[in-house]
This record gives structure tokens, C-alpha cells and sequence, in this order.
């Protein structure tokens, strides 16, 4: 957005929101044609973006003519009955400064993921969830000490799964 082309996860975590929105929504969440109108469709929902939001997506974006627009309440957006830790996940992460967004890690160890951390947890086929699901690689391992979190890949393991490959040691 903003024209910025050096790109981290946070912009694949807006992305994921977008998907997720859409998945509960069965519509597109900021449908447009162009760039321009898909901003317009984003500030309708998530109201105008301050200066330093702007200076956070790219810092060398100078045109901020935008409506002023208030967020709308995302209850407003979904239909009612909707999973409340949906809504509260995708609001952290719809958010325009990307350093507010949540890294993969953490964003796995939402309650809204709770459900599959349960090992009596059935896909709608009645599957069962595949534990290999669990298991994270070197580079995650890697990059959970890099940004001073290695408690994240712990987190994102149930209880279940750690006694199970406790006892395969």
C-alpha cells in the first residue's frame, strides 16, 4: 500500500486478514478496480490513516489527501454470531502500521487457534487435525530466537503433542 516495495511478513499477515474476512464474509472485504479505489474501500472500514501510519507503510509517501473517516466497529462488519476471537484476530491484523501486526508466530498462538491445539479437534470431513502440523522446522526455531521470542514455538505446541514426542525421545 502507499507504494512502498520493501516488504516483510506484516504484509502477508494483512494479506491473511484480508483472506480470513472474505472466508467469513463470502464477499471481498475492500473490493475495487484499481489501487485507488481499494484504499478508499480500506479507509471506509478502517478509517483514515494518521501521518505516522502512513510514515510506517513508507516513509517517503507524501500525498495524504484522504477523507476523514472514523473505523467502523468490526461487529458492524461481520454478521452477528460471528466468532468474537475471529473479529479480535483479524483487528490485530488489519491494521495499517505493519509493526503492529503480529509476526506468524505469534498470530499462531491466538485463542482464535485454539480450537486446533484440541486434540479431539475434527475437520468437516471428520478427520482428525494431522499432528505433523505441529512441528515446526530449524528456520522457525531460528527465527523465534532471532526476534527474542523463542517461547513462541513452545506456545504454538499442545500439551498433548509434547507428551507424545516426549515419550518418542
Amino acid at each position: 500500500m502507499f507504494g512502498n516495495t520493501n516488504y516483510t511478513f506484516a504484509i502477508d499477515m494483512w494479506s491473511l486478514g484480508c483472506v480470513i474476512a472474505e472466508l467469513l464474509l463470502q464477499i471481498p472485504l475492500f473490493p475495487g478496480e484499481n489501487g485507488t479505489e481499494q484504499i478508499v474501500e480500506i479507509i471506509k472500514i478502517i478509517g483514515t490513516p494518521t501521518k505516522d501510519d502512513i510514515a510506517m507503510m513508507n516513509p517517503h509517501y507524501e500525498e495524504f489527501k484522504f477523507p476523514s473517516l472514523n473505523a467502523l466497529p468490526w461487529e458492524k462488519i461481520f454478521k452477528p454470531g460471528t466468532d468474537p476471537n475471529a473479529i479480535k484476530f483479524l483487528s490485530s491484523l488489519l491494521v495499517y502500521n505493519p509493526e503492529e501486526r503480529p509476526n506468524p508466530l505469534l498470530a499462531l498462538t491466538n485463542p482464535y487457534f485454539d480450537e486446533l491445539r484440541d486434540q479431539s479437534c475434527r475437520l468437516p470431513n471428520g478427520w482428525s487435525i494431522d499432528p505433523i502440523m505441529f512441528e515446526f522446522t530449524q528456520v522457525e526455531e531460528d527465527y523465534a530466537q532471532q526476534i527474542g521470542q523463542p517461547n513462541l514455538i513452545s506456545a504454538n505446541i499442545p500439551p498433548w503433542y509434547k507428551d507424545t514426542i516426549d515419550r518418542k525421545k
